[in-house]
């Protein structure tokens, strides 16, 4: 980040002194080396046995093997058991079925997909902590996101947010690079960002417009990459639109009806006005125990950061992920259909606030200890948040613990048998879970079946006698 640009709005990037200086002196320190081994090691924490969770995991799951069983010239049909599925843009479930087809179509290649997110994610965070302000920074950003209680939940759980947070951090990096690095190296940053926009659209639509807010405070106070800027934004909007119309070219020349326009009037426009479920309409701050629960760190490093914005000691990268957090938050509470999940869309930005604040609070005579402070750290919150602390991290955390032990019960292979469902899970979180691990048909408690799920297993059934909960 040059000066001129860093004066022009009184904001510095800071070096591993910490101290708000505008150079960073060189390091010797293997900054990356330890970022990549905090980061492999997080990628092997197992919550009890290899956990396939998440509300919605066991359907997307069943989305992206259908695509995976299937040849590529049929992936424009967005099925769920062979019906039009139309609550998503199926970029998410691509990336998820070309996954299974090389990890194994299983829950553990699902589990897997999850994982690969994390990592990704996590280098991107590091990357771009380094080329924004230094090595060091990006080390602590990938600290900082080892203690969000958030990431090292949500590293194992592939819903949609997992590449969709990846695809976040990547276009906050290339705007951030627009609008601070030399102008010769801005077309490279634009196709950057206008391919990170469009595939976290393909992924899952209109949360991607949140890097509306960063993009126009970094052309409030950045006079001279206005322009640049401007050609991002116009770039991402063409790639995005194009990529739909072609898609929905290609879909009908094979006689399938318009996807985006079904998506739009009854997932966007309802979810967002009527809420199709869990509608919130007036609950503005449903989010608010969740930001404590699953980013206290990350609040405390918001708070940090405003702090130091009013002492002009802040980095333009931090202030730029803050305001994206932001975004992601005030949208999501105006919307009326609320889930807890829904904020992970800045799971990985909310990490680089927390690292701001450490950068200035921790002294340049301490960056010998980092690496083993930080492996070591982020170790052992790791143990505790996923093994011995009684937090509850997710929807229907006590259901899901059960389902978990369920999820490894062995059946026949391809039973095709049916399973009478005494637990207490939600329908729709059963009867696909129960599709996808033992391919069984999930019916009533009352009904008669070949399996009978308990809440805590599932056992064979013997004819003429009924399932239940003490079974």
């Amino acid at each position: 980040m040059s000066t001129q640009y860093a004066k022009s709005f009184g904001l510095v990037s800071v070096s591993s002194e910490g101290n708000g200086a505008l150079i960073s002196p060189p390091s010797r320190l293997p900054w990356g080396l330890a970022a990549a081994c905090l980061v492999v090691a997080q990628a092997l924490f197992v919550r009890r046995p290899p956990l396939m969770m998440g509300t919605d995991t066991a359907i997307y799951a069943r989305i992206a093997s259908e695509f995976a069983q299937r040849p590529l010239s049929t992936w424009l049909n967005v099925t769920l058991e062979g019906v039009p599925f139309f609550e998503h843009p199926p970029g998410g479930f691509w990336l998820e079925a070309l996954w299974l087809r090389v990890g194994g179509d299983s829950p553990a290649g699902v589990v897997g997909w999850a994982r690969v997110c994390a990592l990704v994610g996590a280098a991107l965070l590091y990357g771009a902590g380094r080329a924004a302000v230094n090595p060091r920074f990006g080390f602590l950003s990938v600290v900082a996101v080892m203690t969000l209680p958030a990431f090292l939940q949500q590293a194992h759980i592939a819903m949609l947010e997992a590449p969709l947070s990846v695809c976040a951090m990547a276009s906050l990096w290339a705007l951030h690079s627009i609008a601070a690095a030399p102008a010769r190296r801005a077309p490279w940053a634009t196709v950057g960002f206008a391919c990170a926009v469009a595939l976290g659209w393909w992924v899952k639509g209109p949360p991607m417009l949140a890097i509306l807010v960063p993009a126009a405070w970094l052309m409030a106070v950045t006079p001279a990459s206005r322009m640049r800027l401007a050609v991002a934004l116009f770039s991402a909007g063409a790639l995005t639109a194009g990529s739909v119309l072609l898609f929905e070219w290609l879909r009908a020349r094979q006689g399938l009806p318009s996807f985006f326009s079904t998506y739009w009037q009854h997932q966007v426009t309802v979810s967002f006005s009527e809420g199709r479920n869990n509608a919130q309409p007036a609950n503005y701050l449903f989010y608010a125990p969740m930001l404590v629960q699953w980013y206290g760190p990350a609040v405390i490093g918001a708070i940090g950061t405003l702090v130091l914005l009013t002492l002009r000691r802040s980095s333009t990268w931090a202030t730029v992920n803050l305001l994206f957090c932001a975004a992601v938050v005030a949208g999501f509470s105006v919307a009326t259909q609320k889930y807890n999940w829904y904020l992970h869309l800045g799971l990985l930005a909310a990490a680089v606030p927390l690292a701001m604040v450490l950068s200035v609070l921790l002294p340049e005579k301490l960056n010998k200890y980092l690496v083993f402070a930080g492996l070591g750290g982020s170790a052992l919150w790791a143990v505790l948040v996923l093994t011995l602390l009684p937090v509850d991290l997710s929807v229907q955390q006590r259901l899901t613990d059960r389902l978990q032990r369920v999820q490894f019960t062995k059946l026949p292979p391809g039973s095709q048998a049916t399973v009478a469902d005494c637990g207490e899970l939600s329908k729709w979180i059963f009867t696909h879970s129960a599709a996808y691990f033992w391919n069984l048909t999930r019916v009533d408690c009352s009904a008669s079946a070949d399996y009978c799920f308990t809440g805590d297993a599932v056992v064979p059934l013997v004819p003429g006698t009924a399932c239940g909960p003490g079974h």
